[in-house]
């Protein structure tokens, strides 16, 4: 019916079935979290596991690494150049949307192993200029093109169905959640996690990730902060 082949008058847009009950099972909501377990599975997997050629694993091995230890959104990391990153301070820097905002995010010494060891792969050719899409691949004509949205979110899902299998495999955004729930058991705040993620408001950071948190993990971490608060106001008085 689309493409005018045939005409069905007694089809209608109504009778179609809603592309969420269609949709491929590695794209349905992602109901469950990664733990920080899972997390350390996908940070420390070799490509044994992967299966794949050692260069395509150590760009994704990368991607992994750089969403997990710092939250960026899958346009985001798609969107990073080697001008992006600052190899002596730790940090990555982002612009996103429609007001050009900018943020950093973190960039451990972690993830800049797995960038630098993407980058002698060779997949990543060493002519490219350094505002050239950091992840990529080359195409049939020979050029270097940044990656698409849904070949990012295939290629992750691939990477956690080899090594957490495929009741735990999900889209990139997973990876960004996981960030979140480890820096909030780790007693980072709200309003620091939510700058990090690039929230417009800690609300929407405090709705979507609060919930992570375990009543004693919130009690513990509440604590740290009030006598902390309590000991700086005891060293000015």
């Amino acid at each position: 019916l689309d493409m005018g082949i045939i005409d069905a008058p007694f089809v209608n847009e109504k009778m179609f079935p809603k592309k969420s009950l269609v949709s491929k099972e590695k794209n349905k909501i992602y109901e469950h979290l990664l733990t920080k377990e899972d997390g350390e599975a996908l940070l420390t997997a070799k490509n044994a596991v992967y299966g794949r050629t050692s260069h395509t694993f150590l760009r994704e091995k990368a991607e992994i690494t750089m969403l997990i230890l710092g939250g960026a959104r899958n346009s985001e990391l798609r969107a990073f150049t080697l001008n992006d990153l600052d190899f002596e301070r730790g940090i990555a820097h982002i612009i996103c949307g429609k007001g050009r905002k900018e943020r950093y995010i973190p960039f451990p010494k972690m993830a800049q192993d797995a960038v630098n060891d993407y980058l002698n792969s060779g997949l990543r050719p060493d002519e490219l200029p350094a505002d050239a899409p950091l992840f990529g691949t080359i195409t049939r004509d020979g050029k270097w093109r940044g990656l698409e949205r849904t070949e990012l979110s295939e290629l992750i899902y691939r990477y956690e169905k080899a090594v957490l299998g495929e009741d735990k495999a999900s889209r990139s955004h997973a990876l960004r959640h996981l960030f979140a729930s480890i820096a909030l058991t780790e007693g980072e705040s709200l309003q620091d996690i939510s700058q990090m993620l690039g929230h417009s408001s800690v609300v929407l950071t405090q709705k979507t990730y609060a919930k992570m948190l375990n009543p004693d993990i919130l009690a513990s971490s509440f604590g740290k902060s009030v006598s902390n608060w309590f000991e700086k106001k005891e060293v000015v008085a």
